[in-house]
């Protein structure tokens, strides 16, 4: 997911001079959904002084929006033109690990004939592309063909993926991790704003180790993410010592201790 917004929303994390409400708001709205902004430090997105447009994406795309540049075409607006490039980016994880379904297929050489073959089915019978005797480069080119006259192109690539995945649950077994239950907090003084500053703590520490070609940005969010850490453990100890006085004041025959 990638998401161009004109935010009309100003914090310091994205390097405006001052933090306003709306800037706090978005910017706890991206913390919570694990959402990064891909700005760079150049120059502000409007013919003033403000940052108030972002390229956002999710962690699937982090690694894929490369070379971000701004205002190097004529607008002929008061907000510049954001361009980057949007690519393959490294797979460190294997091809088949669906990381958003936590699902797993194990794939052995001698299933990928079958697999083939149910692909090449599915294809013929939910799309009209191509017959057996063709072969599978057929079908692919009447695929591709169907792309430039289909009303809508969406719809295509979803029926299509519907059925490379309906061929891998037939040709491959599947693994699936284990289940990781919804329970109440492991401790009673964990709150939802720890939860929120917890991740917004971790983004800022992974956005400093990302950042390995500037130095001097380096630095810069080094001590961001330092601040955000220190910001956090804070609440930490807030949020036990208020814990622990208000177990202080249990009333009797609920308090063992009284």
């Amino acid at each position: 997911m990638l998401i161009a917004a004109d935010s009309n929303a100003g914090t310091k994390t994205w390097y405006d001079i001052i933090t306003n409400q709306r800037g706090k708001a978005l910017e706890e709205f991206l913390t919570i959904y694990n959402l990064y902004i891909v700005n760079h430090r150049t120059e502000p997105t409007t013919r003033g002084s403000s940052f108030v447009d972002l390229t956002i994406v999710n962690n699937q795309l982090l690694r894929r929006v490369t070379d971000w540049t701004c205002g190097i075409q004529e607008s002929c607006s008061d907000h510049k033109i954001l361009s980057f490039n949007l690519g393959i980016g490294r797979q460190d994880k294997p091809i088949n690990n669906i990381e958003y379904t936590g699902l797993r297929y194990i794939i052995k050489n001698e299933s990928y004939r079958k697999f083939e073959a149910i692909l090449a089915s599915n294809m013929m019978t939910t799309l009209n592309c191509g017959n057996k005797k063709e072969g599978y480069e057929k079908i692919d080119q009447e695929l591709c063909n169907k792309i430039h006259f289909y009303d809508d192109v969406d719809e295509l690539v979803d029926t299509a993926f519907s059925c490379v995945t309906a061929a891998c649950n037939a040709a491959f077994k599947v693994s699936r991790g284990l289940k990781r239950s919804i329970t109440k907090p492991a401790v009673s003084w964990w709150t939802e704003e720890l939860t929120m500053l917890r991740k917004r703590t971790n983004a800022l520490r992974r956005r400093y180790q990302r950042t390995t070609n500037n130095e001097n940005l380096r630095e810069e969010r080094k001590e961001k993410y330092f601040d955000g850490r220190r910001e956090y453990e804070g609440k930490m100890k807030e949020a036990k010592l208020k814990s622990w006085k208000t177990f202080c004041t249990i009333s009797d025959g609920v308090n063992p201790w009284n």
